[in-house]
């Protein structure tokens, strides 16, 4: 697996964004791409998506193979289209074309809440910090 930097960490191998996370900002996850296990969240491991993409791949974003998109994109791909109206190969696509920098910031914009400046969780319509309707 490469070493990721700080930014890389920020987002996903398969398009989704850490940044907001609370698990992320709390520091119980750094990342999926993180290597350290002491880390309290768990779940990435088992990560069929983070295991072909960074652990037998070598690669960085799935966006990098030669079979992006793949059939083992496409459960997570339609869960988070219908559940979170995120649509992780048009993220995947974006860092592509802008660049992980541009893609980034477009993301802390879009998260940020209005009200008190704080970047919330993709996956929340209400601000964590002040109750904000975001969505």
């Amino acid at each position: 697996m490469k070493n990721r930097t700080e930014s890389q960490s920020l987002a996903s191998a398969c398009g989704v964004y850490c940044g907001g996370c609370p698990s992320y900002k709390k520091g119980t996850c750094y990342g999926c791409a993180s290597q350290n296990k002491t880390q309290k969240r768990i779940s990435k491991w088992n990560c069929k998506i983070r295991k072909c993409c960074l652990e037998k791949n070598k690669l960085t974003f799935c966006y990098e193979c030669k079979d992006f998109p793949c059939k083992i994109r496409k459960y997570l791909d339609t869960r988070y289209k219908n559940k979170y109206k995120i649509d992780l190969i048009e993220n995947s696509l974006k860092i592509k074309e802008i660049g992980l920098e541009q893609w980034l910031k477009e993301q802390e914009k879009k998260y940020k809440c209005l009200n008190c400046g704080v970047t919330n969780s993709p996956y929340s319509d209400i601000c964590y910090n002040c109750n904000y309707k975001l969505k």
